[in-house]
């Protein structure tokens, strides 16, 4: 359920976990997959169930589906050697940190910004 949750945070992006949750429990149920009378999951409970799963089931479900859809026969999908891509305008919101920019990196406008702000502020 958990995973399933995390994959539908991805396509919400814009909803609260609650609204999400919410989607999701009347989507299996739908399915056939998640009785009524469970009833829908807390704020508490979401936070509580995904502490419970841990990355490890995470990592093996990106281990096994992370894979390119073309290979070297897949007509226009290399140029020369390298590998068409695109990425669709996926975005996530991450907290203004100097630990967020380090393993995110910043685009320079946003820096200059974030020094502004951080000298006027003291911080």
């Amino acid at each position: 359920m958990m995973v399933y949750f995390v994959m539908a945070l991805a396509l919400f992006a814009d909803d609260g976990y609650e609204e999400v949750i919410v989607k999701l429990t009347e989507m299996l149920a739908g399915w056939g997959c998640w009785a009524q009378d469970w009833g829908t999951p807390t704020t508490g409970g979401i936070a509580q169930a995904w502490q419970r799963l841990g990355e490890a089931p995470l990592k093996e479900l990106f281990a096994q589906v992370a894979d390119p859809p073309a290979d070297l026969d897949t007509e226009g999908a290399f140029l020369g050697a390298r590998r068409l891509m695109s990425i669709d305008g996926w975005e996530q919101d991450v907290p203004d940190s100097d630990a967020s920019a380090a393993a995110f990196g910043m685009p320079a406008p946003a820096r200059t910004v974030s020094r502004r702000r951080s000298r006027r502020r003291g911080w």
